[in-house]
């Protein structure tokens, strides 16, 4: 919070306003709180600044970023070999003041918030757990004072979606006489990167790997609570 004690003390220092030509003293005042930006009370307004949330890998968390601010995640966590067991969801939503609420949803669409802190992110969800899958496999503070989940890795994601058809062929640029022979399934979670003429240019992580192409945005569904 800036003070009118601090704004007196930064005004007793000098304000500076380049390009400025300062008039008499009294209207200089005015004119410059008005139209100028000293660095002193701009950093005492943004001291206290959450930390944005970064799109990319937070250990079992996928998480975008669009340029309006809304985030896009897809959470999943797996135990056992052979018969894998699966907790997993997806989650939507935007800030209010520091914290980002968010809706999450599998089956169900459950509420929740997520904090932002330094490389990493607080998820909080209540009814997490009944998400199916995830009752014996969530750590129970999900649900009173949220998990820590610690950034492994930065993508430029604008978003996430779901392959919506039963096979989608990447291409090496946004037309379709690019295709290549890797491809996507029905359900692959995916980032997006860029949009173009109808095109997505997405990115598919899978065991540590990553594989980047074009493929038609109608074969990408968009992430909505159901």
């Amino acid at each position: 919070m800036v003070t009118a004690t601090h704004v007196f003390s930064v005004l007793a220092r000098g304000l500076r306003c380049p390009g400025f030509v300062q008039p008499r003293p009294l209207l200089s005042l005015f004119l410059s709180l008005a139209f100028c930006a000293p660095a002193d009370i701009l950093s005492a307004r943004t001291a206290g600044a959450v930390p944005p949330i970064q799109a990319g890998v937070y250990e079992t968390l996928l998480l975008a970023v669009d340029n309006n601010g809304q985030i896009t995640g897809y959470y999943r966590e797996a135990q056992g070999e052979g018969a894998i067991k699966t907790c997993d969801f997806f989650l939507k939503g935007r800030f209010a003041k520091d914290v980002l609420l968010i809706n999450t949803w599998n089956d169900q669409t459950f509420p929740g918030e997520m904090r932002s802190g330094d490389k990493a992110v607080t998820l909080k969800v209540p009814k997490a757990s009944e998400h199916p899958g995830c009752g014996l496999m969530l750590l129970p503070m999900i649900a009173t004072d949220g998990v820590e989940l610690s950034q492994t890795l930065v993508r430029p994601w604008i978003e996430l979606r779901t392959v919506a058809v039963t096979r989608s062929s990447l291409h090496s640029a946004p037309s379709l006489g690019n295709r290549r022979r890797a491809y996507l399934v029905q359900g692959d979670v995916v980032g997006v990167l860029a949009a173009r003429n109808g095109w997505l240019q997405i990115e598919y992580l899978r065991e540590g790997k990553s594989t980047t192409g074009w493929i038609p945005a109608g074969d990408a569904a968009v992430l909505y609570p159901p």
